[in-house]
């Protein structure tokens, strides 16, 4: 086995490393060494990273980008005007401001600066969901004092694949409810801004190869529920029928909220500024937001201490903040390790799909403090069971590491002979840092972009992998993006295979939001099938059960001991409305694409089209449109209120389990609303300044005592003033029964003079 030391390695090749504490954080200083190899040679290739900067776009004279800047006491952002910075997002000590590449490393320099980071590229987390969750009967009315459908909230959300004039966003007169549209159209936070209804008029999509952004702004403020076109709808027997004399079921939960949307490509950068102007828009309106993001990243320190979740949790105490927990927990995306004095160290191996080596993404290493570890990545043998190459980093300082095939020709990068055998056109890039400026957490940053030799690894006999040393009592966790790649044993003597545990989105690690699992409303779809009516059935698909927790649905328990996500909702085979230009882009490709539909409309020329999707992404507007419904009710709830309102009135049946993976259970909008609408009544229900006391004293059967009083008559009227019970009795005490009453709030009067409310549940 060639076995390599790094400082030994650097110095042969007349380098040295980096001691110096950076400002940038992780994915920083992987940007920068990047981009300073590039600014060496702009014509050699570049191993690939998952980047949140366009290297070519980047060099060019006065090409701007996006950086968080945290400030040291004192410093404002006027500071960084004064350097030629544009500002886009004001948190005082956190500013998101953009400028030359070049000047964004000066900073690094000034001594009003704390901490620097470019954030992260996240991706995409992807009619029953409203039955399932009782918005049905808020949008009634039933048992609270008004029908609520999101009148007078805003409902903001930022996505991609978003056909803002689809007429599932229009109201009952056909005109748009999206008050204004922010165009994000580079990854640097600059946009585009579309703010009257002949302007969002004029806009098509942010882009046609997705339907994402429609689909969950749909769930969360859909209101197009009118006959005509194709619809498909479930009959009893569970066949679908279709016809032009259904009423489309495919709305939302807030159908009658002012829709704020934003979309783009989903870069830190513009998230955070989205979601900075969305509120600022509902400030200006006078009106109380709540902002749904059906995206994240797996990637990140989990602990909420990274610049673009502090940014978020500074807005989340302005507006309520809905995110997705993430679709990875059904993957072998994360190792967690506390190292004891008989096992300080863990070792694994990141391949693709069925174990073969061609895989890429990135992965992330934690330490629970500023402990340092080794890393030491390696090139395994299957066939003799050995390790060939391997290449031990030390811990403790701040370095980049690039391991490369010979194809790539920069003198910093580790060449070595079983690496090419292995693979051709193929890197590892690794970044190690202190944090010091944030978490003070050490950790590590490895980038595997590995393709297998057709000429030496056809079997895929050699596979890439990696070791962890520590100390005893340190805690690790390893994460890894799963697009392309995953932890597993392979079967190999000492190795770990990954799990879902730690599956959790850090995105979603910060105080001031509400985290969204999934769980299965359906799992049968009904579908136009060309006018003759369809069923896609996964019933039997394995780990998937009606009424169950979603097997995707990512969770995990925070350093901090805080168990993620708060709630689950409907988010597996949800139907809403997609995109009119990817769905015209796709049928040209494949006409089939028309089966998988659940509606048409033609509407004004404009056809108009519904089809089913799944993942948290679908789960997290159900409870972003539930919010709406509430703060129509309470505009001045806080995020701590919502999600004590969620939390304790969740749904916990046979299904839900202790397990993290469901936080509280299924959400309960009518219950939420009937406890927003009592006041604080409960099942025990006492009120000394009316002079009533109510105490339970069986299922459905109350003890009312009015103290002094020699006959109590007692009258139960519903919230419209309809008499429904009554109660008499001589003495100062009758027994009440609610038994015959449906779920709601009413108001119990006794002896004429004495009100209070009560719930009945």
């Amino acid at each position: 086995m060639k076995k390599f030391y790094l400082i030994a390695a650097l110095s042969l090749m007349g380098l040295t490393p980096a001691w110096a504490q950076s400002k940038f954080d992780l994915g920083g200083r992987s940007v920068i060494s990047h981009y300073r190899i590039y600014q060496q040679d702009p014509a050699n290739a570049l191993p690939t990273i998952d980047s949140p900067v366009d290297f070519e776009m980047a060099s060019r004279a006065g090409a701007r980008v996006a950086v968080y800047v945290t400030l040291n006491p004192g410093a404002t952002a006027a500071d960084l005007e004064a350097r030629g910075f544009e500002i886009l997002v004001d948190l005082d000590d956190i500013v998101l401001a953009n400028g030359t590449i070049d000047d964004i490393i000066a900073l690094e320099k000034c001594d009003f600066v704390k901490a620097l980071s470019f954030g992260e590229k996240r991706s995409v987390l992807l009619d029953q969901a409203r039955i399932g969750t009782g918005v049905v009967e808020v949008h009634e009315g039933s048992g609270i004092p008004s029908t609520y459908k999101g009148a007078g909230v805003i409902t903001g959300i930022f996505d991609n694949g978003c056909d803002p004039n689809h007429i599932n966003f229009s109201d009952a007169n056909g005109d748009t409810r999206i008050g204004s549209l922010w165009h994000f159209n580079s990854y640097n936070g600059s946009f585009n801004l579309y703010s009257t209804p002949e302007r969002i008029a004029t806009f098509t999509t942010d882009n046609s190869g997705s339907e994402h952004g429609t689909h969950t702004t749909g769930i969360m403020a859909g209101s197009y529920n009118k006959r005509g076109g194709q619809v498909a709808v479930m009959s009893a027997s569970g066949s679908a029928t279709v016809g032009a004399r259904f009423t489309n079921p495919y709305y939302g939960m807030a159908p009658e909220a002012t829709i704020a949307m934003a979309c783009g490509d989903l870069y830190d950068a513009n998230i955070t500024t989205s979601v900075s102007k969305i509120i600022e828009y509902a400030e200006s309106q006078g009106m109380p937001a709540v902002i749904n993001l059906s995206l994240g990243s797996i990637i990140g320190p989990h602990d909420g201490t990274d610049a673009a979740t502090q940014t978020l949790n500074r807005l989340g105490e302005r507006a309520i903040i809905c995110i997705a927990s993430g679709n990875d927990a059904d993957m072998k995306c994360s190792i967690a390790k506390t190292f004891s004095a008989s096992e300080t160290s863990v070792s694994t191996f990141f391949v693709g799909a069925d174990g073969v080596a061609s895989c890429s993404g990135t992965i992330e290493i934690y330490s629970d403090s500023s402990t340092p570890f080794t890393i030491t990545p390696v090139v395994y043998d299957r066939a003799n069971g050995k390790e060939i190459f391997s290449y031990d980093i030390a811990g403790g300082s701040e370095q980049t590491v690039t391991l490369t095939t010979s194809n790539y020709g920069n003198a910093s990068y580790i060449h070595d002979t079983a690496f090419d055998r292995a693979f051709s056109t193929s890197s590892v890039k690794i970044t190690t840092s202190l944090n010091a400026g944030t978490n003070k957490r050490y950790s590590v940053r490895m980038e595997p972009s590995l393709t297998n030799s057709k000429v030496n690894n056809g079997s895929n006999n050699y596979v890439f992998g990696f070791k962890v040393s520590g100390k005893a009592g340190q805690i690790i966790h390893i994460v890894a993006k799963t697009e392309n790649g995953h932890f597993d044993s392979l079967g190999a003597a000492g190795y770990t295979d990954g799990n879902g545990d730690f599956s959790i989105s850090s995105m979603a690690c910060f105080s001031n939001c509400i985290v969204v699992g999934s769980w299965n409303s359906r799992l049968s779809v009904p579908c136009i099938y060309t006018g003759s009516g369809g069923i896609l059935d996964y019933t039997d698909v394995d780990g998937y059960h009606v009424g169950d927790v979603s097997p995707f649905s990512s969770y995990g328990t925070l350093a901090s001991g805080r168990k993620l996500p708060d709630i689950c909702a409907p988010g597996c085979f949800v139907i809403s409305s997609i995109n009119k230009y990817y769905y015209d882009a796709l049928l040209k490709k494949d006409a089939t694409a028309a089966y998988y539909l659940s509606a048409n409309q033609t509407v004004g020329g404009r056809e108009n089209h519904w089809e089913y999707a799944q993942g948290t992404s679908m789960a997290c507007p159900v409870v972003t449109g539930i919010v709406a419904l509430m703060l129509q009710y309470d505009p001045t709830l806080t995020v701590d209120e919502v999600r004590d309102y969620i939390v304790r009135n969740a749904t916990v049946d046979e299904y839900v389990t202790s397990s993290v993976q469901w936080g509280a259970g299924k959400i309960n909008a009518i219950d939420c609303m009937m406890d927003l609408a009592s006041q604080g009544v409960n099942d025990v229900l006492v009120n000394r300044e009316s002079g009533i006391l109510a105490t339970a004293i069986g299922e459905n059967l109350y003890d009312i005592t009015v103290p002094g009083a020699r006959n109590v008559n007692v009258a139960v009227y519903s919230t419209t003033g309809q008499l429904v019970a009554t109660a008499s009795a001589a003495g100062q005490s009758v027994e009440l029964s609610t038994a015959a009453l449906g779920r709601g709030i009413y108001v119990l009067n006794a002896n004429g003079q004495y009100s209070t409310k009560i719930v009945v549940r």
